[in-house]
């Protein structure tokens, strides 16, 4: 369970969209910059969380200590050129990934009785259905914005920019809330070949 607080490079990913693409997409509105400045601070809140609590329980493995996956960076990487890509695969293929295993993973901890943990994932839970949503939001308004259809448009994203199946169980209700219809995601896997330099999959992105 330790590994579960080793890796959370969200809050950068989050100022990163700001930074990398604002100045090269000048007609994006103010509240694109606020609502990406919320989920950063959002996400630095849940860093505060997860390493006090990994301090509490697990002292002799401070953060940093573990080998980590490299999965999510590596999806940065990989949308670069692109702000409908990284919003397509960091915000809704990531962390939509996030809503469909958290609820398992709150259980495993109520489970054990620990429930300052409990609190503070269902805390974290709640704000990742409102960052799902912000990625929902920007990428419909660049779809709406260039003309194309933004679930054809977001399948087409995870063909090209994803390895390998967007597998459930899926969070429906949650994904919902966020804008995430079935059409979105169901039956779709990406095609990203083997060739490829940069590491993209569930394989390397956790569970």
């Amino acid at each position: 369970m330790v590994g579960l607080f080793q890796a959370y490079p969200y809050p950068s990913c989050s100022w990163d969209i700001i930074a990398r693409y604002g100045a090269t997409n000048p007609d994006l509105p103010l509240a694109f910059f606020s609502d990406w400045a919320r989920v950063a601070l959002d996400e630095s809140k849940h860093f505060t969380l997860l390493t006090k609590r990994l301090a509490e329980i697990s002292p002799s493995t401070p953060y940093g200590s573990l080998s980590v996956n490299a999965g999510l960076w590596e999806s940065a990487r990989g949308t670069f050129h692109s702000l409908r890509s990284r919003l397509a695969i960091i915000h809704l293929v990531h962390e939509a990934r996030g809503l469909d295993v958290n609820p398992a993973t709150v259980e495993k901890f109520r489970r054990t009785g620990d429930q300052d943990t409990v609190e503070i994932l269902q805390i974290i839970h709640t704000d990742e259905v409102t960052h799902v949503t912000a990625g929902h939001r920007w990428f419909s308004w660049l779809c709406k914005n260039e003309g194309v259809d933004p679930i054809q448009t977001f399948r087409e994203e995870v063909r090209r920019g994803w390895r390998g199946d967007i597998r459930g169980p899926f969070n429906d209700d949650d994904r919902a809330k966020a804008g995430m219809t079935k059409d979105f995601y169901t039956d779709l896997k990406g095609e990203m070949g083997d060739a490829s330099s940069v590491a993209i999959g569930y394989e390397q992105a956790g569970p």
